[in-house]
């Protein structure tokens, strides 16, 4: 703020309300000079990081796709069961295995097939029936009851693996077997009506 001047009329001395700002030449030496450091020169290397990542990211992606490609290309069919062990007493009394017979001959001079073909005719056909055409292709058998009222009972339903697929020899062919289905209660209480 200025000092008050005295030449007011009425001999009252005025104050202003302005701040007194020196010029920029008057600014008084401080003994420190200020710089700007320069930039540093562009870094060489600044395409190494982005080839890096995008070589990662490749890798990362092939990895991906492979995976997804092994999943699809899997082999569906469960492994076939080990023929070491025999058939237990204590299976279900629903489930039956047989084994083929045994070879009396001459062992062969050529290297038995790798694969045996599931016989395709067995659905429809009497269950003693189908366990000799397995038996006769070398296949063991395992039967299950299911009921069903569209076939007659004793006749298979169902062949796992499918008729015409290929199998180790001696595999099981899981070969399901109809039964009668069971009269239910308001059957019976109907024809108990009727007579």
């Amino acid at each position: 703020m200025l000092p008050p001047v005295d030449d007011e009329p009425d001999g009252q001395p005025r104050w202003e309300a302005r701040a007194a700002v020196p010029p920029p030449a008057a600014r008084p030496a401080t003994g420190y000079e200020y710089y700007e450091e320069p930039a540093p020169p562009p870094d060489d290397r600044n395409w190494l990081k982005p080839l890096l990542f995008g070589v990662i990211g490749l890798v990362l992606l092939i990895v991906l796709l492979t995976g997804v490609w092994l999943i699809f290309t899997a082999d569906d069919e469960p492994p076939a069961p080990e023929a070491s062990a025999p058939p237990t007493a204590t299976a279900p009394a629903t489930v039956a295995t047989t084994a083929p017979p045994a070879a009396t001959s001459a062992p062969p001079t050529t290297a038995e097939p790798e694969t045996v073909k599931v016989p395709d005719d067995l659905i429809g056909i009497d269950e003693a029936e189908a366990r000799q055409k397995l038996a006769d292709a070398g296949l063991r058998v395992q039967v299950t009851r299911r009921e069903d009222a569209t076939m007659a009972p004793g006749t298979v339903i169902e062949v796992q693996p499918g008729p015409g697929s290929d199998v180790e020899p001696n595999s099981v062919v899981r070969i399901v077997v109809a039964s009668a289905p069971k009269p239910s209660a308001s059957r019976s209480q109907d024809n108990d009506g009727d007579g």
